[in-house]
């Protein structure tokens, strides 16, 4: 039994599974949680993998380091997506954050990752966590007003629903909300495979920031081995 997860047109990895754990469809998408030989179990949203126990914490460690890097004082934060609460856990790992508001689309995301990832849904537990069940696109634009030092763009693929926090003008939500000297921090995909999206997200944060950094980390899991993130700052 294998999973197989085309990346572009002459290109696609295989995984060979040991067995199926979860299959559901939610009002939003298709989540199936797999166990794997070589990765252990892994989350996948409408067929493509958001994440692996083996490396997941070399993408959600990745974000939450850089971002604070960028961020160093940062009290406040808001994630968008990171349903699976992985993001959520490395944010509050840090004593000195207040408050993590979590806007997901999706709750029965959520609520597989309770079952199926409890370390990494240990942060949904946190007392000093939010979790608003909502477009995340359509939060950012009604929550103008408030204020966060970070915010941090962990979004899926940008297929679907994910197309929506890839938009130009989502980011300028985004950066309405930050507080002086914040930091939005974005996943931007891998630029080795679609650099298309990388050039994108970079030309959008470019219109809005004074300063952009782009950094790639390699995620074994992820097909291709890597994945990229666009940070803006000095707003």
């Amino acid at each position: 039994m294998w999973l197989t997860e085309k990346v572009t047109p002459t290109f696609e990895v295989r995984l060979r599974l040991k067995k199926r754990l979860y299959r559901a469809r939610s009002s939003y998408q298709r989540i199936e949680v797999v166990e794997t030989f070589d990765f252990g179990r892994v989350l996948l949203l409408d067929g493509l993998i958001q994440l692996s126990t083996k490396d997941q914490h070399l993408y959600h460690g990745a974000l939450a380091d850089r971002g604070f890097a960028f961020a160093p004082h940062a009290r406040r934060v808001l994630i968008i997506g990171g349903g699976d609460g992985g993001l959520l856990t490395a944010v509050l790992r840090r004593s000195e954050v207040e408050l993590v508001r979590l806007v997901e689309i999706d709750e029965e995301v959520i609520a597989c990752s309770k079952r199926f990832f409890p370390q990494l849904a240990r942060g949904f537990k946190d007392p000093r966590a939010e979790i608003v069940i909502e477009d995340g696109a359509a939060y950012v634009r009604r929550a103008q007003g408030e204020q966060f030092d970070l915010i941090m763009v962990d979004a899926p693929d940008p297929v679907g629903e994910g197309a929506k926090l890839f938009a130009a003008t989502f980011y300028r939500n985004c950066a309405q909300l930050l507080a002086p000297k914040g930091v939005l921090a974005a996943q931007s995909e891998s630029p080795y495979f679609y650099p298309q999206i990388s050039r994108r997200v970079r030309r959008a944060f470019t219109r809005i920031f004074p300063r952009v950094e782009q950094e790639t980390v390699i995620v074994p899991s992820y097909p291709g081995g890597s994945i990229g993130f666009t940070f803006g700052l000095g707003r």
